[in-house]
């Protein structure tokens, strides 16, 4: 089974970007493998539920440790994945889809 997920960037409490990720999930022998395709992330556990939790952690924690080496930008490169910026509406303004990043 796979999801399609955006994992956000939160610059203090306001939402500076977003990557768009995939996860796939498979269950062997009664427990659940769970991996991020674009990253490569895995995670596992008993239930669906933990897997996509114990996943979605992992992730949090590979990006945040990436971020702080000061090597994101290299590292989603070499994995194909585009941010994209993320811009609350002003009041009385209408949603609209995000702009993608270009990559390089």
């Amino acid at each position: 089974m796979r999801e399609s997920f955006v994992a956000v960037h939160y610059e203090t409490e306001r939402p500076e970007s977003g990557l768009v990720l995939t996860a796939d999930f498979q269950e062997l022998d009664g427990r659940w493998i769970a991996e991020c395709l674009e990253l490569g992330t895995p995670a596992y556990a008993d239930s669906l539920a933990d897997a996509r939790s114990e996943l979605w952690e992992a992730i949090e924690l590979q990006l945040n440790e990436v971020s702080e080496m000061g090597f994101l930008d290299e590292f989603l490169r070499q994995h194909n994945v585009t941010y994209f910026p993320i811009r609350p509406p002003k009041s009385g303004s209408s949603w609209i889809a995000p702009q993608f990043a270009r990559t390089k």
